[in-house]
C-alpha cells in the first residue's frame, strides 16, 4: 500500500490515458506512458477511479474561516477521517490528493482489464509520492481596504478545499481548460476587484457560496471531492463573463449560499448533467479564453483573437434568434444575418495587426488595414470582390461582365463620362442603334477619332427582349452581327474609309445594360467586340477582331473597361455602400455559409440554453439605471479631455433617443418583442450597460491612481473607454436595424429645423423651404447634383467651374465627364495680400465655356498636394465677381461642399444671407453637399452616406428638385437608420464632435516650433503648411524633394506610437477619434488630431519638434561634409531613421 498523488487531465473525447499524467515541469524522465489498447479499458479505470473519489472524506470540511458546529456522529466521522487525512497531501494547480489505499483498490479491480493500464497509473503515483504541498500564492499584503485584506486573507487560507473540484470536473468529463486553470489567479481577480471598489460584502458572499456552514447532518453525509466540486463551480460561475467588477458582482450576488442548497449540489452525482452546469463539460466548444462563447455547430473550437471577442458575441446573440425564427418570419432572419454580417464593420478599415497592438475590437470580415472602401481597383476591395463573384456565379455571368451599382440613375453617369458629341448613346431600338454606329462612322471619317471610351446604353433595348441577366450574351452576339452589318454598309458608300479606323472604334465601344437581379440594380457589361474570330465569321468580322487582339489583347482590353466603369462607379458615389453590398451577399448566400467561406465560426452564448433574464423591462429603465448616469456625467469631469466631453453626452442622447421611441405603443422594447427579439434586447441592455460600467471604470483609474498616470496608461485608457463606446453604438445600430423607427424624411426633417430655427437661422425666413437629401456618400451627392443640374438645362452638355485645390476626388468627378467643359477659379488670385481682402476677378482666367452652370467650391479645403497656405475662401466674393462678369446662366447653382465645416455654419449663414435675393428671385441655386462619414456620425464609421440641403425658389427650380428627389437615388437600409438616428437625437453633439477635433488640431499646430510653419522662401527640411483656416482638421507635412527622409519620418513616428503605445491609427480616411496618419508618398503627409488628452497629444508635439531639430541639424552637418543632392539627402533621412527615441 502506498500514498501518493495523481493528476489526471482530459485530452480528448475518447479519452487517451497518456493524458493522464503528472504535470510537465514536475514528470520524472524515465517516465514510460502507454497507451491502453482499446477504450473499453480506459472507461472502466475512468469510472473506478471516480468512485474512489467519491467515496473519499465523506462528512469532512476544515473551513477555517466558517468553523460549523458539528453534532457527536459528526464529530466522531470527523476524528477517524483526521487520521486518514495525514496520508493526503495537497497538489499545486490542478493536482489533487487521493487516497493511497482507494488508488490502490482502483487499480486492483482493473488489473484483469488491462495490465498496460495498470502500469502507466502505477508509474505516475510513483512519480507524485512523498512530494510537498505548494504553499498558496494569493497576495494580500498590497490590498488597500484592511477589511478586504481580512476577509481575502480567510479565502486565501481555504485554497485546497477548492483544489479538489478540478480533477472531479476533469474526472466527470469536464472541458481540458479546465485541467490547465491557475486557481489562485481566478480567486486574486475577486480579491483585487473586491479591494478596488471596496466591496468586502462581495467577497463575503462568495465565501458564503462556497462554505459549508451550520449544523452537518449524519443523515445527509457529503464527501470532500463533492464539496470541492462545487466550489469550483461556484467559482467558475463567478468570474465567468468580461471579468469586469460589475459582471463578477452581479454573478456572485446569483449564487446559491445557502448551506443545504450547497450540500444538496455537493450530494448530486449527475451536478453535471444539468443545463445549468452542463457549460463545464467537454461536448461544449469553448473559443474564447473567458467561457462565454461555444461554437454553435457541435465543430471543434478554435479559439478566436480577442479583438474579435464584441464581434463573436454579437454572432452569438443574433444568430441565436435568427435559427429560433426558422420556419417563421424570413424578413426578420434576413436584418438578423445582415445585422451580425454588419456588426464593427468600418468603412476604413483598423486592420488586425493595428488592432492587435491597440487592443481595438474589429470584425474579423473582411478587416484590410489601409483600405478604403470606395479606393482603388476591384481586386483590392475583398467585400464587394467577394459580392461580386457570388452575384455572377449566380447570374451565370463571367465576373468582369456585371457591375453591381447602388441604383439606375448611374445611367447618367453613363451618358456624360462614356458619351460623345453629335451621338445618341442612348438606345431604344435597333433602329437607334444603327443611328448611333453611323454617327459613330461618319465622325471617325471626319477625323474624329475615338479617345475615350463609348458606351451605349442598351437598357431599353435589353428590357424588350430578355428576362434574365445571362440573356445579355445572346443579345450581345446579335448586336455584334448587327455592328459588322453596319460596317460593310458604311464601306459601301465609303470605300476609300481605312479599315483600320473601324479597329479602332471597337477599341473603344462597349454596350451596357442596367438590369435588377434579386434585389440589386446591376449593370451588366458583355464582351462587345472583345473575341477571338469564330470559323462563322465573314472575313471582314475575322480581319478586323484579329486587328484588335493583335493591337491590345483581349484580356488587356476587357480588363480595362472593366476598370474604367470601375472607377466611374466609385468617383460618383454608385458603388454598392459596404451595408448594401453585405446584404447583396446574403441575397446569394446563407449566413452560415458566408461564415464558413470566410473561416468564421458559427458561435452562440454558454447560457443559450436557457431563458435569458430580463434585464430591464423598459428602455426608459434602462436610461434610470445607476450606471447608466455615471457613464452620463463623465463629460462632467474636471480637467475632462476631449473625448469625455463629446462621446458620453452624444452616446448619451442616442440612447434616450431610442428610448423615446414609439412610447405609446409600448416602444422599442414591444417592437423587438413583436419580433421575437426580447432576447437580443436584453442581451443588449447586458452589454451596454456592462460597457459603460467598464467605461466609467477606466476613467475611474485615472482619477484614483496613487501616482500621477503616464502617458501610457491615459492611453491605454483612452483606447478602453472608446472600446466600450464603440460597443454601444454597435447595440445602437443594432436596434436601429432590426426595429427600423425611421421613414425617409425624418433626417430631412431634423437638419431643415436645425437651419431654420428662428433664434438664430442659417437659412434666411424668407426662403422657400430647403431640401434635404440623404445620399449613398458625399461623392453620391455630387452626381446627384450634376445630373439635377442637367435636368434643369435639360441636357448633359455643362459648364462648369471649380474652386482651385478643391478636393481631388469631387473635381476629378466633374473632370472626368466627357460631355462638360470645365474651368477653374482660383481663390488666391482675387485674394488681397493681407489674406483678408479682395481683388477684382479678370474673367479671361475662367477659360473654359460660358455661361456657367455650376460652381462647385467649397470654404474649407480637404488636403491639397500643391498649397503650402491654407486660406478660408471667400465665396461670397467668388460668386459676386462672377455675376459682375456675367459669367453665369440665368439659372446658375452653387454647390459647396461643407465636409470640414459646421452643420450650423457661420460661413454657410453669411454667404445666405448675402445672396438670399438671389435665391429669392430664382436667379441662385445654393447647395450644400457633405460626407457623413466620419464627423457626422462621431468618428464611428460605421454608417455609409452623405447629405446635400439645397436652398432655391421652388418655381425655378423645380427640375433641379424633383432630380435630386429621385426616390430609387435615395439612402436606404441601416445607413439610413443610423443617420437618421443621430440627425434626430445628436445633430448638435456632431458639431460638438467636430468642434474638438478642430480645437485640438489648433492647439497642436500652436505648439509646434515656429520655423517648422511653411513661410515664403523656407528651406527647412520639415515643413508643415501655414494655416489660417480656425476650421483646420489635419497637419499638412512635407519634406520637400526628399521621399526618403519622409518615409522615415513616418516610419520613425509609427515606431514612436508603438514604444509610447499612442493611439495612432493609419486608416485611409480622417475624423476619427483618434489620431490618424496618412501618406501620399513623395508627396505629403496628413496627420488628423483626435480626441486624445494633453497628456497624449504633448507626446506627439515632442516628437514633431525633435525631428524637426534633428533634420535640420544634419542638413546643416551634411553640407558641412560636402554632401549635396541625393547624397546630402539620404544623410538627412539616415539621421531622422536613426533618431533615439528614449530621449524624446
Amino acid at each position: 500500500m502506498f500514498s501518493g498523488k495523481v493528476k489526471k487531465r482530459r485530452a480528448a473525447s475518447t479519452g487517451d490515458l497518456d493524458s493522464v499524467a503528472a504535470d510537465t515541469n514536475h514528470r520524472p524522465q524515465s517516465s514510460n506512458l502507454r497507451r491502453p489498447k482499446t477504450t473499453d479499458d480506459l472507461t472502466s479505470t475512468t469510472l473506478d477511479l471516480n468512485f474512489a473519489l467519491k467515496r473519499r472524506d465523506t462528512d469532512r470540511d476544515n473551513d477555517t474561516d466558517r468553523t460549523a458546529t458539528p453534532s457527536s456522529a459528526e464529530q466522531s466521522s470527523s476524528d477517524s477521517q483526521s487520521l486518514r487525512a495525514s496520508r493526503l497531501r495537497s497538489i499545486q494547480d490542478d493536482q489533487v490528493a487521493i487516497d493511497g489505499a482507494e488508488i490502490e483498490q482502483a487499480i486492483g479491480k482493473t488489473k484483469r482489464r488491462s495490465s498496460a493500464v495498470l502500469r502507466d497509473i502505477q508509474n505516475r503515483n510513483l512519480a507524485l509520492i512523498k512530494r510537498e504541498p505548494a504553499k498558496p500564492s494569493i497576495n494580500t499584503t498590497k490590498l488597500k481596504n484592511p477589511n478586504v485584506r481580512r476577509e481575502a486573507e480567510k479565502l486565501a487560507g481555504r485554497v485546497d478545499k477548492f483544489r479538489g473540484g478540478i480533477l472531479q470536473l476533469v474526472a466527470l468529463g469536464g472541458d481540458r481548460a479546465l485541467a490547465r486553470v491557475n486557481l489562485e489567479a481566478e480567486l486574486q481577480k475577486i480579491i483585487d476587484l473586491a479591494d478596488a471598489n471596496g466591496d468586502v460584502q462581495m467577497l463575503k458572499d462568495f465565501s458564503d457560496a462556497t462554505s459549508f456552514k451550520g449544523k452537518l447532518s449524519p443523515f445527509e453525509p457529503t464527501t470532500e471531492s463533492g464539496r470541492s466540486l462545487v466550489r469550483m463551480l461556484q467559482l467558475f460561475k463567478a468570474v465567468a463573463g468580461d471579468g469586469s467588477y460589475n459582471t463578477v458582482r452581479t454573478n456572485i450576488g446569483r449564487l446559491k449560499t445557502d448551506a443545504s442548497d450547497l450540500r444538496q449540489m455537493a450530494r448530486d452525482t449527475n451536478l453535471l448533467q444539468g443545463s445549468e452546469n452542463a457549460q463545464f463539460l467537454d461536448h461544449t466548444q469553448y473559443v474564447d479564453v473567458s467561457r462565454l462563447l461555444r461554437t454553435a455547430d457541435s465543430t471543434t473550437a478554435r479559439q478566436i483573437k480577442e479583438i474579435t471577442r464584441e464581434w463573436y458575441l454579437e454572432q452569438a446573440s443574433l444568430m441565436k434568434a435568427y435559427r429560433d425564427l426558422n420556419g417563421k418570419d424570413a424578413a426578420v432572419q434576413k436584418k438578423l444575418a445582415l445585422t451580425m454580417l454588419q456588426g464593427f464593420g468600418k468603412v476604413a478599415p483598423l486592420g488586425p495587426q493595428k488592432a492587435e497592438e491597440l487592443g481595438a475590437q474589429v470584425s474579423p470580415v473582411l478587416n484590410e488595414q489601409a483600405l478604403y472602401y470606395r479606393s482603388g481597383k476591384l481586386i483590392f476591395n475583398p467585400l464587394l470582390n467577394t459580392v461580386q463573384q457570388a452575384y455572377c456565379s449566380a447570374m451565370g455571368l463571367d465576373e468582369n461582365a456585371a457591375h453591381l451599382i447602388d441604383n439606375s440613375t448611374f445611367r447618367e453617369v453613363l451618358a456624360r463620362e462614356y458619351g460623345m458629341e453629335g451621338v445618341n448613346t442612348k438606345i431604344t431600338s435597333q433602329a437607334d442603334f444603327s443611328k448611333a454606329l453611323q454617327d459613330l462612322f461618319s465622325n471617325a471619317q471626319r477625323g474624329g477619332l475615338l479617345t475615350n471610351n463609348v458606351v451605349l446604353d442598351i437598357t431599353d433595348l435589353f428590357h424588350q427582349e430578355a428576362t434574365q441577366p445571362k440573356e445579355i450574351n445572346k443579345m450581345n452576339d446579335d448586336l455584334e452581327k448587327a455592328f459588322f452589318a453596319e460596317v460593310a454598309k458604311f464601306l459601301a458608300t465609303h470605300p476609300d474609309m481605312d479599315k483600320k479606323v473601324f479597329a479602332s472604334i471597337m477599341e473603344r465601344l462597349q454596350i451596357g445594360a442596367m438590369t435588377r437581379y434579386k434585389g440589386v440594380d446591376v449593370l451588366l457589361t458583355p464582351y462587345f467586340l472583345i473575341r477571338t474570330p469564330r470559323d462563322s465569321d465573314t472575313p471582314l468580322q475575322k480581319e478586323l477582331l484579329q486587328a484588335v487582339r493583335d493591337n491590345v489583347g483581349l484580356r488587356s482590353l476587357s480588363g480595362e473597361f472593366f476598370d474604367s466603369i470601375q472607377h466611374s462607379m466609385s468617383h460618383s458615389g454608385y458603388l454598392l455602400d459596404p451595408i448594401q453590398a453585405r446584404k447583396a451577399w446574403l441575397e446569394v448566400e446563407d449566413p452560415s455559409t458566408v461564415l464558413k467561406k470566410r473561416g468564421l465560426q458559427l458561435t452562440e452564448l454558454a447560457t443559450s440554453d436557457k431563458p435569458t433574464p430580463k434585464v430591464f423591462s423598459s428602455f426608459k429603465d434602462f436610461t434610470k439605471h445607476k450606471t447608466f448616469q455615471q457613464f452620463e456625467t463623465l463629460a462632467n469631469t474636471v480637467n475632462a479631455p476631449p473625448y469625455l466631453k463629446t462621446l458620453p453626452t452624444a452616446t448619451v442622447n442616442l440612447l434616450r433617443g431610442l428610448a423615446a421611441y414609439n412610447l405609446d405603443k409600448g416602444g422599442i422594447d414591444k417592437a423587438m418583442q413583436d419580433q421575437e427579439l426580447d432576447e437580443v434586447l436584453q442581451t443588449s441592455y447586458y452589454r451596454m450597460l456592462n460597457a459603460m460600467a467598464s467605461a466609467v471604470d477606466s476613467q475611474a483609474f485615472l482619477k484614483t491612481s496613487a501616482n500621477r498616470p503616464t502617458s501610457t496608461q491615459i492611453s491605454e485608457a483612452y483606447i478602453n473607454f472608446l472600446n466600450q463606446v464603440e460597443v454601444i453604438q454597435q447595440q445602437i445600430a443594432t436596434l436601429l436595424s432590426l426595429v427600423e423607427p425611421y421613414s425617409t424624411d425624418a433626417f430631412g426633417d431634423s437638419i431643415r429645423a436645425r437651419l431654420t430655427n428662428p433664434s438664430d437661422p442659417i437659412i434666411p425666413t424668407n426662403l422657400d423651404k430647403p431640401g434635404v437629401q440623404l445620399k449613398p456618400s458625399a461623392m453620391h451627392c455630387l452626381a446627384s447634383i450634376l445630373s439635377s443640374v442637367e435636368a434643369l438645362k435639360k441636357s448633359n452638355e455643362l459648364n462648369v467651374c471649380v474652386v482651385k485645390d478643391h478636393y481631388y476626388e469631387s473635381a476629378g468627378a466633374v473632370t472626368a465627364s466627357g460631355t462638360y467643359s470645365v474651368s477653374k477659379f482660383d481663390g488666391d488670385t482675387v485674394r488681397g495680400s493681407d489674406g483678408i481682402s479682395t481683388v477684382p476677378l479678370d474673367p479671361s482666367t475662367i477659360q473654359g465655356k460660358k455661361p456657367l452652370d455650376l460652381y462647385v467650391c467649397d470654404f474649407h479645403h480637404n488636403i491639397s498636394l500643391g498649397r503650402n497656405h491654407y486660406q478660408i475662401e471667400n465665396l461670397q466674393h467668388h460668386v459676386d465677381e462672377l455675376y459682375r462678369n456675367n459669367l453665369v446662366a440665368d439659372k446658375f447653382t452653387v454647390a459647396i461642399d461643407c465636409t470640414i465645416d459646421f452643420v450650423n455654419s457661420k460661413d454657410v449663414q453669411a454667404f445666405l444671407e448675402h445672396n438670399k435675393d438671389r435665391i429669392a428671385s430664382g436667379k441662385l441655386n445654393v447647395v450644400l453637399f457633405r460626407s457623413a462619414q466620419k464627423f457626422d456620425m462621431l468618428g464611428m464609421d460605421n454608417y455609409y452616406g452623405g447629405f446635400t440641403v439645397n436652398i432655391n425658389s421652388h418655381k425655378a427650380f423645380a427640375d433641379f428638385n424633383q432630380r435630386m428627389e429621385t426616390p430609387e437615388d435615395q439612402l436606404k437600409g441601416t445607413s439610413l437608420q443610423g443617420l437618421s438616428h443621430i440627425g434626430v437625437h445628436a445633430s448638435q453633439d456632431t458639431d460638438e464632435y467636430r468642434k474638438a477635433i478642430m480645437d485640438n488640431t489648433k492647439r497642436f499646430y500652436n505648439a509646434l516650433t515656429p520655423g517648422m510653419v511653411w513661410s515664403p522662401g523656407t528651406t527647412s527640411v520639415m515643413q508643415v503648411a501655414k494655416t489660417d483656416d480656425p476650421n483646420a482638421v489635419f497637419l499638412d507635412i512635407k519634406f520637400p524633394g526628399n521621399t526618403d527622409a519622409e518615409d522615415a519620418f513616418v516610419d520613425k513616428l509609427k515606431e514612436f506610437a508603438t514604444q509610447e503605445k499612442l493611439p495612432l491609427t493609419g486608416r485611409a480616411s480622417f475624423g476619427f477619434a483618434t489620431s490618424n496618419l496618412n501618406q501620399i508618398r513623395g508627396e505629403k503627409i496628413r496627420l488628423t488630431p483626435g480626441l486624445e488628452g494633453s497628456e497624449i497629444q504633448d507626446r506627439y508635439i515632442a516628437f514633431f519638434n525633435a525631428v524637426y531639430q534633428r533634420a535640420n541639424d544634419a542638413a546643416a552637418r551634411g553640407t558641412q561634409q560636402g554632401l549635396q543632392g541625393d547624397a546630402l539627402k539620404q544623410f538627412i533621412a539616415g539621421e531622422i531613421k536613426n533618431m533615439p527615441l528614449k530621449s524624446i
